[in-house]
């Protein structure tokens, strides 16, 4: 497990001057002020003069701060230029021989210089990072979460085991004497949602969010080799936790006929429907990052040293997919009866919009004589059809009643209920 970083450990950095020249220094300018290659130059600079890296060339390096300007420091998170690539490249610049950077050390220091997590949330909206960076956030956003404790296991403060019996008739049926096990996780007892931290929680969880909705969008391959390649078991089972409670946090795992309107928070904002996709497929890539040998070992590493069955943890896993696709069918259900109603309510609204255009127009006035059944459906006036025609030469003719016939056939639409009378 990575160690935050204090800021005793940061070289040549004075806290108390520091915060004095913050104070008395001018705002930076904006970069649409300076010229491409001026700016490019003042980033390198300032990238140069921050980081420093120890370490041989041809070995890993270790990435650590030399100098701390808040301000300076801020900037280059904002504008997106506080990467791994630049920083080596300023490092170069400097004609500093330094190896390949390990990826997460960025993540590191700037989660081990700010306990609220702003500055990564700035990093991870602000910057476009790699699947592996992406990774080692999510790391760093566990380990400061609480859910996984120092010794490498999920803390039972945060996970309420709920022990709860199928009673359906198709179970009973099945086999009388058959328990089975759902781990309800109940998020206002278990202090998740940072009321009870004395510092604030919305950043983190803004931040998580964020990072895991950019990693969704690499492939499952890199996705499950970079969570194989920085994360413990340990680590990967507090994140499959995590992606439990976003789960039940959703209202994913709850039947809508079933579900206690009392417990459930009324200010919560709208979850998109998108969620559950992205959930779901990093849960799945969190499984086969484990792997079959993971699994198959019988336990799974879990709080105060002590050990989870793997079968039982399958299972477990296995009901919630049960109910999340009990859940995702009833929506389907209602969505589909619900679509009828909608569609009739539109449909009526535009009815009674025509009805009322129609209305402030002037009246039609019908014919009542006998000729007015002769008009045409749809009250149609059309010029009469002459009886007479000219042929060659300049002789009339008069028209035969085959050819008045014709005449009129076309003028008929090709789906039309009118009579034609010769």
């Amino acid at each position: 497990m990575t160690q935050k970083l204090p800021r005793s450990q940061i070289e040549a950095c004075n806290t108390s001057e520091i915060d004095t020249s913050a104070k008395s220094s001018h705002q930076l300018p904006f970069p649409a002020q300076w010229p491409c290659g001026a700016e490019k130059k003042r980033v390198m600079y300032a990238l140069g003069k921050i980081f420093t890296c120890s370490g041989r060339e041809d070995a890993k390096s270790q990435l650590s701060i030399s100098f701390y300007p808040p301000k300076t420091f801020l900037w280059l998170i904002k504008n997106g230029y506080m990467t791994t690539s630049n920083i080596d490249s300023a490092l170069r610049f400097r004609d500093i021989k330094t190896g390949t950077i390990p990826a997460g050390q960025l993540i590191r220091i700037i989660a081990g210089l700010d306990s609220e997590m702003k500055l990564l949330h700035d990093l991870v909206s602000n910057t476009h990072l790699e699947a592996t960076e992406l990774i080692c956030a999510v790391r760093e956003l566990i380990d400061c979460s609480g859910i996984e404790i120092p010794g490498g296991s999920v803390n039972h403060k945060y996970v309420n085991y709920e022990k709860i019996t199928a009673s359906t008739e198709a179970r009973d049926e099945c086999s009388e004497d058959k328990v089975k096990f759902l781990e309800a996780i109940d998020v206002k007892e278990n202090g998740l949602s940072g009321n009870s931290l004395d510092i604030d929680y919305g950043s983190r969880e803004k931040t998580l969010a964020l990072a895991l909705s950019k990693l969704y969008t690499y492939p499952d391959e890199i996705i499950v080799n970079g969570i194989r390649t920085n994360y413990s078991l340990q680590t990967t089972v507090s994140l499959i936790y995590l992606l439990r409670i976003e789960l039940a946090r959703g209202g994913w795992t709850a039947k809508y006929f079933e579900s206690d309107t009392k417990n459930s928070p009324s200010g919560s904002p709208c979850i998109p429907d998108s969620t559950i996709v992205l959930i779901v497929t990093l849960l799945n890539c969190c499984i086969d990052a484990v792997g079959a040998a993971g699994w198959l070992s019988g336990e799974v590493p879990l709080a105060d040293g002590t050990s989870y069955k793997a079968k039982d943890f399958i299972t477990s896993l296995q009901i919630e997919t049960s109910a999340l696709l009990e859940c995702i069918e009833e929506a389907t259900y209602l969505q589909n009866f619900l679509t009828e109603m909608v569609r009739f309510g539109c449909t009526r609204q535009k009815e009674i919009a025509a009805s009322k255009a129609q209305g402030s127009s002037k009246p039609i006035s019908l014919i009542s004589d006998k000729d007015s059944k002769a008009l045409p459906f749809g009250l149609r006036t059309e010029k009469p059809i002459s009886l007479t025609r000219v042929v060659t030469g300049g002789e009339i003719s008069r028209r035969t009643m085959r050819d008045v016939g014709d005449r009129k056939s076309r003028r008929v639409g090709k789906y039309c209920r009118e009579r034609i009378l010769v």
